[in-house]
């Protein structure tokens, strides 16, 4: 199951090369809690392209899992995280060109 498999790609942590295939899972996952555990692998990875499905997804995915979560309250929270991450990223790369 979809869910299984995003649960896995979460648990391995940042894996860059797992994000597409989380993000068609995120916006075609026949059942909400396989998209929203995609939401969170997708936190997990923090790449950048996963920010504009995640707004997306926010727009249109209201359905609950049996937790009562759904990707459109969950997404505006993992969006600041994977920002914050890539913000500190680029901080880090700045500060250390210019020493």
């Amino acid at each position: 199951r979809q869910y299984s498999i995003c649960r896995w790609i979460a648990s391995l942590g940042a894996d860059e090369s797992a994000i597409e295939p989380v993000i068609q899972v995120l916006e075609s996952g026949n059942h909400p809690g396989d998209r929203v555990m995609a939401l969170g692998a997708l936190e997990r990875i923090g790449d950048e392209r996963a920010i504009a499905a995640l707004q997306r997804a926010m727009e249109y995915d209201h359905e609950e899992d049996g937790g009562g979560h759904a990707v459109s309250y969950l997404a505006p929270e993992a969006i600041r995280i994977i920002q914050a991450r890539l913000d500190q990223q680029a901080n880090s790369a700045i500060e250390e060109g210019s020493s």
